[in-house]
């Protein structure tokens, strides 16, 4: 009896979670079956409709990762998939359409345990290989980028100064991917660039984190804005105490203030023992254009919770995508939720998991009115058993 109930118990809840409510409707969804681990990790809605998604995956011949571009119809046909890479694992972070059509690529290449080299890819807009470099900086990670309007770009990230010391990276680079500047950002300690925005006025905005004592998981907020030159306008570090802060991404919305969204875990033990225990919530803040929070929200259930990736809708309400857990049925999948302008949740959906660490890793609003949901996003290279998914929704 107690087994019947438990079943039907698990039943009504993940029927009750996994459903979509009456704004978040699915209008197409497809999934890439292939052999071994893929991933999709970023997409862009193209110039000319459609979109391009990028990721990971295992070439039939090899049995390193390398960069995978796949694009879409405005009404999800496949339309092609292009592999690119090195002889070691390439994992691609971030892509951006420059005003001429073409597309750039960046990542991490992998030579071995315990180096990282950043790949950037240029391609056109058939997906066709325009070159492939390895940019001139060292012991930096790439992040994020940006595009210019004269088909230069901007790249941010972190770059290892000491073995006890790491720091924000920028760097600008020309039509050839030739480096003009690098920049490094932040105090001693930990700092690093998590996830950035180009504004308006052809500035832009970082999001990242800090942490004073590298053997302590204590992290805090950081965000600064920056003119078109890489100088700083103004910088803000958020301290939390006793909190382990992990920003994930930023977005501008309507009333000219920021967005941000990541992930909140509260110490449940000492956060200064070997091994701390946290619970995370998903935390949802909005910043003014001085950096000033205007409010600041933590979004909790039973079990962990945290988001990836956010966009603001016309009208202001938000677009949150990320994963959820409870500990009572373990991981539970890919969550999506729709806030108010002031962070309300008003409504939400769970979706069933696909393998362990599925999530939803990035969500852009579409021309149409709907929106663009991918996942799983980033996850151990020796994971072997995962599907790049993709979800278009219908307009709202």
């Amino acid at each position: 009896m107690y087994f019947k109930i438990f079943y039907l118990f698990t039943f009504l809840f993940l029927a009750g979670h996994s459903g979509f409510c009456q704004t978040l409707n699915v209008d197409w969804e497809k999934k890439i079956n292939k052999k071994g681990s893929d991933v999709f990790s970023d997409i862009i809605e193209n110039m000319s409709g459609g979109f391009t998604v990028i990721g990971y995956t295992h070439q039939s011949e090899r049995s390193d990762l390398d960069y995978w571009i796949i694009r879409f119809s405005s009404d999800g046909n496949l339309l092609d998939q292009k592999a690119f890479g090195t002889e070691y694992d390439d994992l691609p972070s971030d892509i951006s359409q420059f005003s001429s059509g073409d597309y750039i690529i960046i990542g991490e290449s992998f030579p071995d345990e315990f180096v990282t080299r950043p790949l950037f890819l240029k391609i056109d807009s058939a997906g066709n290989q325009i070159w492939k470099i390895n940019p001139d900086v060292e012991n930096v990670t790439v992040k994020n980028i940006i595009t210019l309007d004269n088909n230069d770009f901007i790249s941010c990230g972190t770059k290892k100064v000491s073995a006890n010391e790491e720091k924000v990276w920028l760097g600008k680079f020309g039509v050839e991917g030739e480096l003009l500047w690098e920049k490094t950002f932040g105090d001693n300690g930990f700092s690093h660039a998590e996830a950035m925005k180009k504004l308006p006025d052809n500035g832009f905005v970082i999001v990242g984190r800090t942490i004073k004592n590298p053997e302590v998981q204590d992290g805090d907020l950081w965000m600064a804005r920056f003119n078109n030159e890489g100088n700083i306008i103004w910088d803000k570090n958020f301290e939390s105490e006793n909190v382990n802060v992990l920003p994930e991404c930023v977005c501008c919305s309507p009333d000219n203030n920021f967005v941000v969204v990541g992930w909140y875990g509260t110490c449940m033990n000492d956060i200064n023992s070997e091994n701390p225990i946290f619970d995370y919530d998903l935390f949802l803040s909005k910043i003014s254009p001085d950096g000033e929070v205007i409010w600041s929200k933590n979004i909790d259930s039973e079990g962990s919770e945290g988001g990836n990736a956010i966009v603001v809708r016309p009208n202001g309400e938000i677009l949150i995508a990320g994963r959820k857990e409870t500990s009572f049925l373990g991981r539970v999948g890919s969550w999506l939720l729709l806030t108010d302008q002031e962070g309300a949740v008003t409504e939400e959906a769970v979706f069933p998991f696909n393998f362990g660490n599925d999530q939803a890793a990035e969500i852009i609003n579409s021309s149409d009115g709907g929106f663009v949901l991918i996942g799983p996003g980033m996850i151990e290279p020796e994971q072997q058993n995962s599907d790049g998914w993709i979800k278009k929704f219908k307009a709202f």
